[in-house]
């Protein structure tokens, strides 16, 4: 059986913005690589117990950044593979959930998300394609890495998200957290998952999603 974190990245000015980031390649913030910070240590801890084979990583600054402070910490290698990515927002990126309401033309991008068909001028994901990308995503990581004990993957809050909804069973556009079907994935959250392979077959289960240890105790 294989233990996957899936992390979160530290936070941005975008996020504090509350912007779109998407593909857009935002770096961490002063607080942003206080929290990597803070979760390396938290990982240092957990490593000295069951250590991390291998540290996967979008390719995204952000998500890099927090995997490089971690890196530091475990002496590990960060792995880099844009399966990992946000979604890809496209004509969205940039702008806040404000501003996308607030002008038609945005709210039908939105719209064309997750109703599709998106414009041909959109470079973006649809919704349905993003969680097919964590969906297939997942299954790279049981057929890759069935002979580790626990790997860690930094990633982004939409790409967990949808790895939620796709052991869930639920729809690309379902808001599962306004819902109350899955916690708020915060900067830098944690989430634990556990795979076991057998003649091809893959179970997934989920031990813990959104999870902030390291944050609670300076927070």
């Amino acid at each position: 059986m294989v233990e996957v974190w899936l992390i979160r990245h530290g936070v941005t000015a975008w996020n504090v913005d509350r912007r779109w980031q998407g593909h857009s390649d935002i770096p961490l913030n002063k607080e942003g690589r206080q929290q990597a910070a803070n979760v390396a240590a938290h990982m240092l801890r957990v490593h000295a117990t069951t250590p991390f084979d291998r540290q996967l990583c979008s390719d995204l600054s952000r998500a890099r950044g927090t995997a490089e402070s971690v890196g530091k910490m475990l002496s590990l290698p960060v792995e880099l593979d844009a399966r990992f990515r946000e979604e890809h927002y496209g004509l969205l990126e940039g702008h806040t959930t404000d501003e996308i309401k607030n002008c038609p033309i945005l709210a039908a991008v939105h719209q064309a998300r997750s109703e599709g068909p998106l414009a041909p001028n959109d470079p973006g994901e649809s919704r349905q394609e993003g969680l097919d990308r964590a969906a297939l995503a997942l299954q790279f990581i049981a057929e890759t890495f069935h002979h580790a004990k626990r790997i860690a993957v930094f990633t982004h809050g939409g790409f967990i998200l949808n790895c939620f909804r796709h052991l869930g069973g639920y729809p690309a556009a379902y808001p599962v957290v306004k819902e109350n079907k899955c916690p708020k994935i915060a900067n830098t959250s944690i989430s634990i998952l556990k795979v076991e392979s057998a003649n091809d077959s893959h179970v997934w289960t989920a031990e813990q999603w959104g999870s902030t240890p390291h944050r609670q105790s300076r927070e």
